[in-house]
């Protein structure tokens, strides 16, 4: 398994593509924090993910086979119909080895975990379309039979209905999110917003471990698809299955709400502050961990810096009881370039204001793009309340 050395700094993309997200899935789940402040990746699945997914897709929603297969003078030909199908059959295997008991996975990757390995297909790998099987078929026919039993199946679960209703959520949550920022901007005009990334210690590994971890994980991934191939359920695999994870969803949860329930006897930090937004995240050996942007008043306050150096203190300090680090987004501007979207934010800046949403987009998104999440059932991202007074008309505003 890979060891590859990141930087600290976590970077936002103002677009997001299918391999910005692979990616971003990677850095979520296979990065570990060392003791000294360093990130490390220890594991790498975005490319063959990539076109798992893809050829998920295509299946649910295409018509089109794999193969054509004509009968010839001599012998059948056979060409291909769909480059995505036909890719993916060929990479059949290598898509089942991603199978993770870590996950919870969206519909159309469960009709394919569940249903790989009970069709002929997987009997045929390393896969040759040409090569002709004794019930005088060829390989590319029964890739083309797998295919449509896929479909078959689909349709008995209603597979497009429980695709859409994986994606509810993180939809209500992205436009949840594009009614309250420009609401909250629109009501105080200027925002002071302030992102903080909670982790915690329990989490980080010493630079001796990363190597084991790094076996563990590989272990883990083989044992995982060995269960599957024995024809053990997903449901049993997931049970069963022990985890690395260091921080468990039901810790964060109590500090977030211990966090939030202790603003009101807190004013000199959070008097003046207007909303927040937060996600969780999950890896696998750190287990849970919290991004947060908290809005203030910015008629009120300034020093952004200085409002993040003294949240995290109260955060790490009070909240947590020096179970956790907090990392102050706003002292790292150099990081972030012309991509900077938080500090200061006025309703007349609209760049900033559009870069604000794709931020925080990207935590409203969480993993759903790629098709993965890590708690089922367990809610990952909140907002405040929406302003219960929307400005009135007035004096025009200066700028």
């Amino acid at each position: 398994m890979e060891v590859k050395e990141k930087r600290e700094s976590t970077r936002e993309a103002d677009q997001f593509t299918l391999g910005d997200d692979l990616k971003r899935v990677d850095e979520a789940l296979n990065v570990v924090q060392t003791v000294d402040g360093k990130r490390v990746l220890i594991g790498q699945y975005t490319k063959r993910l990539h076109g798992l997914i893809n050829f998920a897709e295509n299946v649910v929603y295409g018509e089109a086979l794999p193969y054509t297969v004509e009968a010839g003078p001599t012998r059948k030909k056979v060409r291909v119909e769909s480059n995505v199908l036909a890719d993916g059959i060929e990479n059949l295997m290598h898509y089942v080895e991603l199978f993770s008991a870590d996950l919870v996975y969206a519909p159309q990757l469960t009709l394919f975990f569940e249903h790989v390995l009970k069709h002929p297909v997987h009997l045929l790998s390393p896969f040759n379309r040409h090569l002709p099987i004794p019930d005088g078929r060829m390989a590319a026919d029964v890739a083309n039979d797998f295919v449509l039993y896929l479909r078959e199946q689909g349709k008995k679960i209603r597979i497009k209905q429980r695709i859409a209703d994986w994606k509810r959520t993180t939809n209500e949550n992205r436009e949840r999110l594009r009614i309250y920022v420009p609401a909250l901007i629109a009501k105080y005009s200027r925002l002071l917003v302030v992102r903080l990334d909670v982790n915690y210690k329990k989490a980080m590994v010493s630079a001796e471990e990363i190597q084991e971890l790094a076996d563990k994980l590989l272990s883990l991934a083989a044992t995982d698809v060995m269960h599957l191939m024995n024809g053990q359920s997903i449901d049993n695999i997931i049970k069963e299955r022990e985890t690395l994870a260091r921080v468990d969803i039901r810790e964060v949860k109590k500090d977030l709400e211990h966090l939030f329930r202790n603003m009101r006897g807190k004013p000199s930090l959070f008097e003046h502050m207007v909303g927040h937004v937060w996600n969780i995240e999950f890896s696998r050996v750190g287990g849970y961990h919290i991004h947060l942007a908290l809005f203030f008043d910015g008629s009120k306050v300034q020093k952004d810096a200085w409002y993040g150096d003294m949240i995290g203190a109260y955060i790490e300090q009070v909240v947590t009881g020096g179970r956790a680090i907090v990392h102050n987004c706003n002292r790292h501007r150099e990081d972030y370039g012309d991509k900077w979207a938080i500090g200061m934010v006025e309703y007349f800046d609209q760049p900033k204001c559009q870069r604000l949403l794709e931020v925080l987009d990207y935590l409203a998104k969480d993993s759903q793009s790629v098709y993965v999440k890590p708690a089922k059932g367990s809610q990952m991202f909140g907002t405040g309340h929406l302003p219960d007074e929307m400005p009135k008309p007035g004096p025009k505003r200066a700028k």
